[in-house]
């Protein structure tokens, strides 16, 4: 096998690799975003609700998981100190584990 096909394998493989991790990444966002925007429109002020409801989208998109075995985020501190939801969306996302797999 010459250099060339194997270059050409590899970018293949991992271009594909890196897709799926950024597809799921892209899921959960906005999923998440989307349990802040239901709880908003239902007029929640509660941060135990936005924390508990979370919490809960992560397990269910990492159902092996705990929350805090995916992210390094503390959503209740983000909560609480951002004092808005959608802000604690972007702290949880940037703050994901590597390898959560």
């Amino acid at each position: 096998m010459n250099i060339r096909r194997m270059n050409e394998s590899f970018d293949k493989k991992f271009k594909e690799h890196a897709l799926i991790e950024s597809s799921v990444e892209t899921d959960l966002a906005n999923a998440l975003m989307g349990v802040v925007n239901a709880l908003m429109h239902k007029g929640e002020t509660s941060v135990k609700a936005y924390e508990v409801a979370l919490q809960d989208e992560i397990e269910k998109f990492y159902p092996d998981k705990a929350w805090w075995e995916v992210t390094d985020c503390n959503i209740f501190s983000s909560l609480i100190s951002r004092q808005d939801p959608k802000m604690t969306v972007m702290d949880i996302m940037a703050n994901l584990k590597k390898d959560i797999n």
